[in-house]
């Protein structure tokens, strides 16, 4: 190799000058930096592939929430509580002795042969008059029927009646109150509920729901009294469920639920 060609030579020409390049060194560290290039952008899109397959295979954090649908609350009148009998006083204890028969030991069915003569039951009569014992004894006759019975237990009295949870909303002291009174309410459902699909010009569907204003205002169950059709109740229970929270009613100075009956009337606007 001639100096002009040394200065324009790569290191690699240099050291293969006057030796055989077609051996196959020469051509494997020529190619060095392209396949080592060629290798990088393979590992780069394999592990790009594998990424977004894990990716697409992880469960998504959102979750969809069904509709509870409506709630409905019921008064329940617990049960009056049970008179409680009063215990039966103990029998006094006696010093005085009591007569007894004989009869004591286990009870075993044998052949009436071999029954002992001390093993057989007293009669009635003497019964009538003795108790049973482990030893026969003379004394007083047992108290038996002519003991005094105790007294007839004493009825508990009746536990006042509960106030209602839930009273009705003409009633209420104080009643609940829309935020901007019934005019403002009126606007509110109108805006939610729109015109309905389907009806014609002049006609007419009606949904009567009942619903409850808790004692914080809020609407604690709603319930379709009178139903149109499937759609129109929806909406309008939905509109309910939605609604801001109301001014409490009051009754004696508390704040207490009350119940709302409302009839909802869609009419069909004309063309």
């Amino acid at each position: 190799m001639t100096s002009s060609e040394i200065l324009h030579a790569d290191v690699l020409d240099i050291v293969f000058d006057n030796r055989n390049k077609a051996y196959g060194a020469y051509a494997l560290r020529k190619d060095y930096e392209k396949r080592l290039w060629l290798a990088v952008g393979l590992a780069l899109a394999i592990g790009s592939l594998l990424f977004l397959l894990l990716a697409q295979e992880q469960p998504s954090d959102t979750t969809s929430v069904k509709d509870p649908g409506p709630l409905v609350l019921s008064t329940v009148e617990l049960p009056k509580p049970l008179a409680q009998p009063e215990k039966p006083a103990a029998p006094k204890s006696s010093s005085q002795q009591v007569a007894a028969e004989h009869f004591a030991g286990k009870i075993k069915i044998v052949p009436d042969q071999l029954v002992p003569p001390e093993a057989e039951v007293p009669p009635v009569q003497t019964l009538a008059v003795a108790a049973f014992g482990t030893e026969k004894q003379e004394g007083d006759a047992p108290a038996g029927d002519d003991a005094p019975s105790p007294a007839p237990a004493t009825p508990a009295p009746e536990a006042p009646a509960p106030e209602p949870t839930v009273i009705d909303a003409a009633t209420a002291e104080e009643p609940a109150l829309f935020p901007g009174g019934p005019e403002a309410f009126a606007r509110y459902l109108s805006r939610q509920i729109g015109q309905p699909e389907g009806l014609g010009a002049g006609g007419a569907l009606t949904t009567k729901v009942r619903f409850v204003i808790g004692k914080d205002g809020t609407v604690l169950a709603t319930e379709v009294l009178q139903s149109s059709t499937v759609e129109l109740d929806r909406i309008v229970l939905r509109a309910l469920q939605r609604s801001p929270r109301w001014k409490p009613a009051r009754q004696h100075g508390k704040e207490v639920a009350v119940l709302f009956t409302l009839p909802v009337t869609f009419v069909g606007s004309e063309e």
